[in-house]
């Protein structure tokens, strides 16, 4: 791609989608939608690992359009990855 506008564009858009795919989770969760109830590190886990994309395409467009698209797509891989290391473990301590 050789457009940093669209680049960022469709990045803020991916975040808004995990953005209420988060909503989505939370509600389902008080309104017992699930088959059990989840306990709150399941429910924590689950929120922050569908908030992990929308920092990441923060970062993503950030750096798309104030420094390069290779550089934001650098970014956003190290975000998603550190992201999903960080959740894992905030989810779950014992882990």
């Amino acid at each position: 791609p050789s457009n940093p506008a669209a680049v960022a564009f469709f990045a803020m858009w991916a975040g808004a989608i995990s953005a209420l795919e988060a909503v989505l989770i939370w509600v389902a969760q008080r309104r017992n939608l699930y088959d059990r109830p989840l306990s709150s590190p399941e429910l924590r886990g689950m929120v922050l690992r569908s908030l992990n994309p929308v920092v990441a395409a923060a970062v993503l467009a950030a750096l798309c359009l104030t420094v390069s698209i290779t550089v934001g797509l650098i970014g956003f891989a190290l975000v998603v990855v550190a992201g999903n290391w960080a959740t894992r473990n905030l989810a779950d301590p014992t882990h």
